[in-house]
């Protein structure tokens, strides 16, 4: 193979690279955000597959020739490596999502669903309260380095699922559905305070009502309620920070598991279509 092949070659194991960077940077926390323009998230992603080019280049099996593949085999490696940067972003953003969550369930709690606000970028109604909790510990993941997690994980990747390497197991979908069921648990453990809070103010506005029915407890419920509700919040979050660095390590393992279960279990074959 002469030299322009050899280039060739190399131009299209960069653009499988930057395939699987692009599956992690359009699906994963932070990253993913509506509001940063597509040319920055392509920008992102060219950037981190110039950066683990080597790791891509050292896990590639032998005779690796794209070249040779035809398109059908390119598109088939293109699929693989999207696939593992899809599964890197979404393990990441069930672990992640559950603060969200949380912030729902409190803004439900607090009376606020009718403050809800319109996310134009994305054409849904969301709580004030969760978007507010969900900015505090994105903010807050940035700050201790979180997101790194990310970026090592799908730069590690090579190591447990080489180029063109990934296989479909069912295991992955239980993965899947387990870590569902962790972002609800996540969720309403983050809410708990202030549903407690909200619960325990219930019981004593109960209290004073049958104790003094000439007081209206439907009109001074509401800001009590509300006022608690922020109270509580204040006073837990100095807790974001362990939450954050908690769920980021919790989303590293198991997106090493997510990325164990889909190696091949032999040696790397090419992709379908290869030409000998």
């Amino acid at each position: 193979m002469g030299e322009a092949g050899w280039a060739v070659d190399q131009f299209l194991l960069f653009t499988l690279v930057l395939i699987r960077m692009s599956g992690l940077v359009f699906f994963c926390p932070f990253f993913d955000e509506a509001g940063h323009p597509v040319q920055l998230k392509i920008g992102v992603s060219g950037l981190l597959a110039l950066l683990v080019m080597g790791f891509a280049g050292a896990s590639a099996p032998a005779g690796f020739q794209p070249l040779a593949w035809g398109l059908g085999g390119y598109l088939w490696a293109a699929i693989q490596e999207f696939g593992v940067g899809f599964l890197v972003g979404l393990v990441a953003n069930l672990v992640l999502q559950g603060v969200q969550l949380a912030g729902q369930h409190i803004g439900r709690d607090m009376g606020l669903d009718m403050a809800n606000i319109v996310d134009p970028e994305r054409d849904l109604e969301i709580s004030v309260i969760s978007q507010v909790k969900m900015l505090l510990f994105l903010a807050v993941l940035v700050g201790i380095n979180g997101h790194h997690v990310f970026v090592e994980a799908v730069a590690r990747s090579y190591e447990v699922v080489p180029l063109t390497g990934m296989t479909i197991s069912w295991k992955v979908l239980g993965l899947l559905v387990n870590e569902f069921g962790f972002l609800w648990t996540i969720s309403l453990e983050l809410a708990a305070p202030v549903i407690a809070s909200g619960l325990l103010a219930n019981l004593i506005l109960g209290i004073v009502g049958r104790t003094v029915p000439q007081m209206n407890i439907f009109i001074i419920g509401f800001p009590i309620r509300i006022g608690l509700g922020f109270g509580v919040l204040l006073l837990t979050i100095g807790m974001m920070a362990g939450v954050a660095d908690r769920l980021s390590a919790r989303s590293a393992e198991k997106i090493r598991a997510a990325l164990e279960l889909s190696r091949p279990s032999e040696g790397v074959a090419p992709p379908a279509g290869t030409r000998g």
